[in-house]
């Protein structure tokens, strides 16, 4: 089973409505098939309010070599330590 990966999308600007709208459609149009993508309004009125947009993804090739490379470099140091 292939690791999953979270990816994120925030409109942090305020936009108007025409333009929001356009940024979704082609944020949907470009995730990956099969993608559930969580839509969550974030923030407060201090620092102001965001949306924030993820979905799930397969890690890449690139990603999964650099997470096994650091994996088997954390199990060393870790039986080094002990």
């Amino acid at each position: 089973m292939a690791t999953m990966m979270r990816e994120f999308a925030q409109v942090r600007e305020p936009v108007g409505l025409d333009d929001l709208i356009e940024a979704l459609t082609q944020l949907r149009a470009a995730l990956p098939e099969g993608a559930e993508a969580d839509v969550r309004f974030k923030g407060d009125d201090v620092f102001g309010r965001q949306i924030c947009i993820s979905w799930l993804r397969e890690q890449t090739a690139e990603e999964a070599e650099l997470d096994a490379r650091y994996t088997a470099a954390s199990a060393t140091s870790l039986s080094l330590a002990a």
